[in-house]
């Protein structure tokens, strides 16, 4: 994300969920939500580890967990959903309370 637009990144990762919708419904709402959630804020640390901290005032493991663990939580939520909403719609949620934040972009 950060050698990238965030929005569009944002909006790729949704639509990319959403056309596997089955997959990540099983892998973020099932079971296994809680292996998958700690393996990917691991991978999230190790990226971060290669990059300077995008905020000053917030610790940058902080950073990774809380946008690691919400935007899985997000993504939980929408995919939990019985009328799902559009992916760009969620996009633009995800984007606006976890993503602009931590990447000090304009949520909007």
């Amino acid at each position: 994300m950060a050698d990238a637009d965030s929005r569009e990144s944002t909006r790729a990762l949704c639509a990319h969920v959403a056309s596997h919708r089955k997959l990540w419904s099983a892998l973020l709402t099932g079971g296994a939500a809680g292996i998958v959630r700690t393996e990917f804020i691991r991978q999230a640390r190790r990226l971060a580890e290669m990059q300077s901290p995008h905020q000053d005032w917030l610790p940058a493991d902080l950073g990774v967990v809380y946008g690691t663990g919400g935007t899985f939580d997000v993504l939980a939520w929408w995919l939990s959903q019985d009328r799902p909403m559009p992916s760009d719609d969620i996009a633009a949620i995800l984007h606006r309370l976890i993503i602009a934040p931590l990447m000090q972009d304009t949520p909007d």
